[in-house]
């Protein structure tokens, strides 16, 4: 076996395991493209009251939430913040991620 098959890659964003192919998570790129959750469903709250655009959650708990509200609600409609609001509980809830 190839000796750089064998070290271990992590993700540029998260600094997880990804694999050599990809070296960066598709869900870090999308929160990293879009925003981190907090800051996507409130900003004004998360992103200037508290300066916490992940909404107090981990970077990637974040990606995994705003691909799970991206897969909900479709791209334009959150790149074009026109979706209907929704909680940070629920959309944890569809991205199987605690609160």
């Amino acid at each position: 076996m190839n000796r750089i098959s064998e070290l271990s890659v992590s993700c540029v964003l998260c600094n997880e395991p990804t694999d050599q192919a990809h070296p960066i998570h598709r869900v870090c790129g999308i929160r990293s493209a879009l925003g981190g959750i907090g800051h996507l469903l409130d900003h004004r709250y998360w992103c200037v009251i508290h300066q916490e655009p992940d909404a107090g959650l981990s970077w990637t708990a974040s990606a995994r939430c705003v691909d799970a509200l991206v897969n909900y609600f479709g791209i334009q409609a959150v790149v074009e913040d026109s979706f209907s609001r929704t909680s940070l509980e629920d959309v944890c809830g569809w991205a199987g991620v605690s609160v």
